[in-house]
């Protein structure tokens, strides 16, 4: 058999074969590092959501041994700056854009229950389990104001009439010949002079569970649970969410339709609506003004304690995600409950508290990190870039 030395056609050919196995390879290299991408961003941040910075909170373990926890949280109007209040009796002042500490308050007596700034950025409201509300100026950290404004807790604080006042709600139990009457006090402070200008007292049938103040401090939604003699059976309770006057402390308005407890209550921004989540984890939205249902979702995804938070557009809300995934926030449709997104925040980690900064470009988390191999380990807050998801960009 004769040898043929190879012609000018055979080069090509080899070359030929050749360009098809580097392109498929070049395909596969890029397919996998597509892969990897997606993976990763999907870990730290999925649905146009990326995490911008962490702060770790650190302080004196509390007589149980438990590390420092963050109570609540909230972005400054100018959502430059996030004020963080933890359970050693501090608010931190930490920068949105870095996540750098700026300042520390120093809140010597009372728990914090709720913070509020000022419409103007230069005053911080503080309200406090020993009933007083304490205002504080941010560019010197000192203390400027003390209301003495409930018996006890605090719940909720909030600036109105364009920062002229502030409007509290706290508890108003007290025991008259060995019977105990519950209330809701709501009080309007002048902030120039530190005199009430309306105090309003209002009762409910049964304890309010929860309250929430709308932003203006005008109106007042409460939910309450009533055990009906068997707190072992939800279906022989009592669950009423109502909305109050808190000029007069007159009821507004019974949102009806709730078969179980209600475990959120949050009013939007503009405070023109009311979220409501409950333990079988029904999502509803009400038309403040008209008390009129719009919206109604079931979370099938949801944690058995809701936890929801309106952007400030009231198009998305973030919510915790269920017991097996603890360790996420998810975004949703306000109007279906469609899920957008969601970010991964701890794999020991439960969602605690979190806020929208009012441009609507940032989402602050909070969470109290229990790590079961090496036992609890400080909280952590996070701030996230979700511009691109509520299409807030700069």
């Amino acid at each position: 058999m004769s040898e043929h030395p190879a012609g000018p056609h055979d080069g090509r050919r080899a070359r030929r074969l050749r360009l098809p196995v580097l392109a498929g390879s070049l395909a596969l290299a890029v397919l996998v590092i597509v892969v990897l991408y997606v993976f990763q961003a999907y870990r730290g941040s999925h649905g146009d959501v990326r995490h911008q910075a962490t702060i770790k909170i650190d302080g004196p373990p509390t007589a149980m041994g438990w590390p420092t926890s963050v109570i609540t949280l909230v972005f400054s109007p100018d959502s430059a700056t996030l004020a963080v209040a933890t359970s050693d009796g501090k608010v931190r002042l930490i920068s949105s854009r870095t996540g750098r500490l700026q300042k520390t308050l120093d809140i010597v007596s009372g728990f914090i229950f709720c913070v509020a700034f000022s419409p103007d950025g230069s005053l911080l409201a503080t309200g406090h389990e020993d009933g007083f509300v304490r205002i504080w100026e941010l560019a010197t950290g000192q203390e400027r104001d003390t209301f003495r404004a409930a018996r006890r807790n605090v719940w909720c604080v909030t600036f109105a009439d364009h920062g002229k006042q502030i409007v509290d709600v706290g508890s108003d139990t007290k025991e008259t010949d060995g019977d105990k009457s519950d209330a809701i006090r709501v009080v309007h402070w002048e902030l120039a002079t530190g005199k009430v200008a309306i105090s309003a007292v209002v009762r409910s049938p049964a304890q309010a569970h929860y309250v929430q103040l709308s932003g203006d401090g005008r109106i007042l939604a409460t939910a309450d649970s009533d055990y009906i003699g068997n707190v072992e059976n939800p279906e022989l309770w009592k669950v009423d969410v109502k909305l109050w006057d808190t000029t007069t402390g007159i009821e507004l308005a019974t949102l009806p339709g709730f078969k179980d407890a209600v475990r959120a209550l949050v009013f939007s921004p503009e405070g023109r609506e009311l979220l409501t989540g409950t333990d079988r984890h029904q999502i509803r939205i009400w038309d403040v003004e008209n008390a009129m249902q719009v919206t109604e979702f079931v979370d099938k995804r949801a944690h058995e304690t809701p936890y929801l938070v309106f952007s400030p557009f009231g198009k998305i809300l973030a919510a915790r995600g269920r017991h097996g995934e603890a360790g996420t926030a998810r975004f949703l449709a306000a109007d279906t409950g469609q899920e957008l997104g969601r970010i991964e925040l701890n794999e020991f980690a439960g969602l605690d508290c979190a806020a929208f900064s009012p441009d609507g470009r940032l989402l602050a988390t909070a969470n109290f990190v229990i790590d079961i191999r090496d036992g609890p380990t400080p909280a952590e807050v996070k701030i996230w870039d979700c511009s691109r998801l509520t299409g807030k960009q700069r």
